[in-house]
């Protein structure tokens, strides 16, 4: 405990990880921690990877360090972050989950899709695509869908 929170403090981090704040709230290093000692005690989990966007790769690498260290996560269960690129909005900037001003997923992924088949539409056109333009919808569907 520090100064009433509950924390687990890590070698090379100057700051801890915060489970439980001093107040009994609980924030996003709670949430997180829940959620891995949940998938590894309780489904059994032994392997964890969780995608996120890069900027979120230290905190999920000191929630990995901390689960090891309390004995939630033994050497046979293999915690892992991918992050990737930051998703923007129209105005260029990082979309923030706490302002709720953030796009669904499959809106996204709509978008995406719609993005590609104009995409390879104008490919066609150019003679720098190998599809057909019959092909353009299921290949923009594949390409932003996965």
């Amino acid at each position: 405990e520090e100064g009433g929170a509950k924390c687990v403090f890590l070698d090379n981090y100057k700051v801890p990880l915060m489970l439980q704040k001093s107040d009994g709230g609980f924030g996003y290093d709670s949430t997180d921690m829940a959620a891995l000692k949940y998938r590894i005690q309780t489904i059994g989990a032994k392997r964890i990877i969780v995608i996120t966007d890069f900027s979120q790769g230290d905190h999920f690498k000191m929630c990995n360090l901390a689960a090891k260290k309390i004995g939630w996560a033994t050497d046979d269960v293999k915690l892992q972050h991918i992050g990737f690129g930051t998703v923007q909005g129209e105005d260029g900037k990082r979309f923030k989950t706490r302002s709720g001003d953030t796009v669904r997923l499959v809106d996204l992924l709509d978008e995406a899709v719609s993005r590609m088949a104009i995409s390879l539409e104008e490919r066609i056109v150019e003679g720098r695509a190998n599809i057909t333009k019959e092909e353009v919808a299921a290949t923009a569907a594949a390409m932003g869908y996965g």
